[in-house]
């Protein structure tokens, strides 16, 4: 379910209560009261009809929001089964914003994460360690044109992906398997040789019945990247639908100021090397702050927040209506009773 829908939905639904609440009740206060008891005494105290079909819209309401609950409790069961394309169990993550003013140039930025991944590596505690422009299910994520040296028929007006620069060890760290080809080296820069990473989702949807490796791909204002391997495809922006295309560059070949930090632990809690991050980040630049530093598995369930709150938010609706409901019908039952008990003891 859209989840401006929904909420439009559940806004529709307390009006709704709301109006048809006030209508009775506006009614019934213009009664006089002695024409009520005259009225009961006589036995002819009927419901009105208008009573039961308020009754039946308040039951079919119900019965709306209960089905829709269970709709968005099964979609939030889906999601959790949903394959994220990366292993996020046993890594943390840290963003690591440089500022203009101490890093102005690509060989400092380079320079400065190359030098964190180096310290982070030595630790005993670390299994692999790598830096990526941005994480999967963070939500961010630049969408580049580029081009294709050879189209293969495609429109060359629609060719887009996203576009990540991303370490040697990036890969390993977060889980995402190498499918073909080889995997980004350490201290590829601008001086080597331009290469490009592609994953399953752009190889089936650029590369249709073709071999990716050896391709050539040019981004806006960069030069012909070969392409050198092909990964897993992650999901970006959420759980919900197929992964969208994504190509990586090294590194050291496109440096972005701010980048996330994923480090893989060796068997011991991953939580224990955040303060371990913030020291040696500290060591390299005392006035580099450390944002966001956590276990990456926050990120999978932040992503599932929004279905979960939907479904729990439809649920108790749901289930108060059926609640109202349920008491609607008692009342028209008691007072149908109540109206006719004088003729009920004479038959």
């Amino acid at each position: 379910l859209d989840g401006r829908v929904l909420v439009v939905g559940l806004v529709l639904s307390v009006v709704t209560g709301l109006v048809a609440g006030l209508a009775p009740a506006l009614r019934e206060a213009g009664v006089d009261p002695r024409e009520g008891l005259g009225t009961q005494l006589g036995g002819g105290g009927r419901p009105r009809g208008s009573r039961g079909v308020l009754v039946v819209a308040q039951v079919a309401l119900a019965v709306v929001l209960v089905v829709g609950a269970g709709h968005l409790l099964l979609t939030l069961r889906n999601l959790r089964g949903v394959d994220p394309g990366f292993d996020p169990l046993g890594v943390v993550r840290a963003y690591l914003p440089l500022t203009e003013a101490r890093y102005g140039s690509d060989a400092e930025i380079a320079g400065f994460y190359g030098e964190l991944l180096r310290r982070v590596r030595a630790l005993p505690a670390v299994e692999s360690a790598g830096v990526v422009w941005t994480l999967p299910l963070s939500g961010r994520m630049a969408g580049y044109s580029f081009e294709l040296r050879d189209p293969g028929g495609l429109d060359p007006r629609n060719l887009q992906a996203g576009y990540q620069p991303a370490s040697a060890g990036y890969f390993e760290t977060v889980g995402i398997p190498l499918i073909r080809g080889r995997a980004f080296r350490d201290g590829e820069g601008p001086d080597d040789e331009p290469v490009v990473i592609v994953d399953e989702a752009f190889a089936r949807r650029f590369f249709p019945g073709r071999d990716p490796l050896g391709q050539q791909i040019l981004a806006v204002g960069e030069e012909w990247r070969r392409v050198v391997g092909v990964v897993g495809s992650v999901r970006r922006r959420g759980l919900q639908g197929e992964p969208e295309p994504q190509y990586y560059v090294p590194l050291g070949q496109d440096p972005r100021d701010a980048m996330d930090l994923v480090v893989r632990a060796a068997g011991s809690e991953p939580g224990g090397l955040v303060p371990a991050i913030r020291r040696i980040v500290g060591e390299i630049d005392p006035g580099q702050p450390v944002v966001a530093a956590g276990p990456f598995s926050d990120l999978v369930g932040r992503s599932l927040a929004r279905s979960r709150f939907l479904a729990m938010t439809v649920t108790v609706f749901g289930g108060v209506t059926l609640l109202l409901a349920a008491l609607g019908i008692y009342g028209v039952l008691a007072q149908l009773v109540a109206g006719r008990t004088r003729e009920i003891g004479i038959r």
